[in-house]
């Protein structure tokens, strides 16, 4: 059977038989389109390669009931578009639960939620936060004060403790999920 007349549902009907080169095959024409396609949802080099990786990897030990009702292609972009979603909203938690934590970007903490990557653009952006919310969202989260005792020490009322802590954790969020990561493949 030649390689480049080779359809979609020969590699699928190869893949189901356990054929190993059959599965190198559809991996190597598939590979590189869905992770452009997956790092347009994910913004993230690292997560994107995972994602990928990760839907190949449930295809092969699935392989034996693998039967994609749908063609391959679609089948494809399909599992990593779900599992791109799922790491989207994963994300999300352990960013709105980090930031609920009196210590957010504690090393112990954010090793135990998230790798590395999350940390570096958690540090990165609270870096980027301007002056006042700054220092709010430090005295809050390092400090543990209350919004009532960080409005005292800044001498400014609640209300602008409240209004700036609400960008703050806004503009880290967005930082967070939404990196600036350029493809390297």
């Amino acid at each position: 059977m030649s390689t480049s007349l080779e359809s979609d549902s020969q590699l699928a009907d190869e893949i189901r038989r356990g054929n190993g080169a059959a599965f190198d095959r559809l991996f190597r024409k598939y590979y590189s389109p869905l992770c452009d396609f997956v790092m347009r949802i994910v913004k993230s080099h690292d997560a994107t390669e995972d994602i990928v990786q990760e839907v190949f990897a449930r295809l092969w030990i699935d392989r034996s009931d693998w039967i994609p009702e749908i063609s391959v292609r679609a089948y494809l972009h399909k599992a990593v578009r779900n599992t791109a979603l799922n790491y989207l909203k994963h994300l999300q938690v352990i960013t709105s639960w980090s930031s609920k934590q009196p210590e957010t970007y504690s090393n112990d903490v954010v090793e135990e939620v998230a790798n590395r990557e999350l940390l570096s653009a958690l540090q990165e952006a609270i870096e980027q936060l301007p002056d006042g919310s700054r220092t709010i969202f430090l005295l809050s989260r390092e400090e543990g004060l209350t919004y009532t005792e960080i409005a005292d020490v800044l001498n400014i009322s609640k209300k602008t403790v409240e209004t700036q802590m609400g960008r703050a954790l806004k503009t880290l969020r967005r930082h967070v999920l939404e990196p600036a990561v350029k493809p390297r493949y």
